[in-house]
């Protein structure tokens, strides 16, 4: 018989690394607009910096929508 394949999360590394940003900000542990150095963040969430990087560009997509509103 067959072995089935186990389904595999649709979470991104990125994705993970935005709401654990998005966490620690509504926490108070960090600050819309904070500079952060992606390698920081990377080395605390234990990832490579692309996904870092592109979780704080969705950060900062939220931060101009909300200045824009």
């Amino acid at each position: 018989p067959r072995t089935p394949w186990p389904k595999v999360s649709q979470v991104t590394l990125a994705d993970q690394a935005h709401a654990a940003i998005r966490e620690r900000i509504l926490r108070g542990a960090m600050h819309l607009g904070e500079f952060v150095r992606e390698q920081d963040v990377s080395v605390k969430l234990g990832v490579s910096r692309t996904p870092v990087g592109e979780a704080l560009e969705q950060n900062m997509d939220l931060t101009r929508q909300r200045l824009s509103e």
